[in-house]
């Protein structure tokens, strides 16, 4: 794993560059498998706003990053759910998105909470990164709102 890469709490003021990366991920690996209704819809829930307003309510995310460029994000709903989990393209397969699911698991299984799973609706392209990192498939592939994708659970404990 590269030193250089700091990972730490996403905070106020991360906004705008990580809604760039996960942007740019997303137009690039996932858009072409979407309806033009998913597009929008999942381009207006990675907003700058709206990642402010989801960090406010019961969301927390991590980010990796190498001086002031954002080049992993992780968000995790209600400590139970994967909401969003990008790497930045040049950056993939090294580690980064492994360590950023470590230490977001961590936050998990350590809340009040305590969560006997973690869910994730996986991108039908991402779908093989995720069972690398043990989660294991629970249904077929779906389409809600224009957003494909296939559920996904792991037993952090």
């Amino acid at each position: 794993m590269n030193s250089q890469i700091q990972y730490r709490r996403m905070k106020h003021g991360d906004e705008r560059k990580a809604s760039d990366l996960i942007s740019g991920v997303f137009l690039k690996f996932v858009a072409p498998g979407f309806s033009q209704e998913g597009i929008d819809v999942f381009m207006k829930y990675i907003k700058p706003k709206a990642l402010e307003i989801q960090l406010n309510e019961n969301n927390f995310a991590f980010i990796a990053s190498i001086g002031d460029d954002i080049i992993g994000v992780i968000e995790v709903r209600n400590y139970n759910h994967i909401a969003l989990f990008f790497v930045d393209a040049r950056f993939q397969r090294k580690g980064i998105g492994k360590e950023l699911l470590r230490i977001s698991l961590e936050v998990c299984v350590s809340s009040e909470l305590q969560p006997s799973q973690i869910t994730v609706n996986a991108s039908p392209n991402s779908k093989k990164a995720y069972e690398k990192m043990g989660f294991e498939v629970t249904g077929v592939e779906r389409c809600v709102n224009g957003i494909r994708f296939v559920p996904m659970v792991m037993h952090p404990l």
